[in-house]
């Protein structure tokens, strides 16, 4: 299920203007260091890094 949160995140953060901590919360996690904990784990790097241009 959490796959799920993260992979709606990571399309949230690549498509619209949100910040990350607006994205967490509209995804469903309620802290937003363990967002950025399990988003990392997950992706291999920080929710701000997959924004368009950042690489």
């Amino acid at each position: 299920m959490e796959d799920a949160f993260l992979k709606k995140a990571r399309e949230l953060l690549q498509t619209t203007g949100l910040n990350v901590s607006e994205v967490a919360y509209d995804v469903g996690f309620k802290d937003l260091s363990c967002f950025s904990k399990c988003f990392f784990e997950e992706y291999g790097e920080q929710p701000s890094a997959v924004r368009p241009g950042k690489r």
